[in-house]
């Protein structure tokens, strides 16, 4: 493979970025509901699921890759982030 492809290979994969950080706040999301509350394992998840939202959108900006797409992705990781969070915690409270 060229140079010249390996960096357009590197470009899509950087573009592909921000979109992924979203489907992984996604998928960690559901595992709040699945632990204990307030235990380390909560807080691990629920940092992890803090810090892919703030990249996410910093990233698809940076990179000039921000569309409708992430931008809906981003509103339902949100949402279900939520969701999943106030389910787990409310009981708790």
């Amino acid at each position: 493979m060229s140079h010249p492809d390996q960096l357009q290979k590197r470009a899509v994969l950087l573009s592909a970025l921000p979109n992924a950080l979203t489907v992984l706040r996604i998928l960690a999301a559901p595992g709040l509901s699945l632990t204990r509350p307030f235990s380390p394992g909560f807080y691990a998840l629920y940092a992890l699921c803090g810090v892919t939202d703030a990249a996410d959108g910093w990233l698809a900006r940076r990179l000039g890759v921000a569309g409708n797409l992430g931008a809906r992705l981003d509103s339902a990781a949100d949402l279900l982030f939520f969701a999943c969070a106030m389910v787990r915690l409310l009981p708790a409270i």
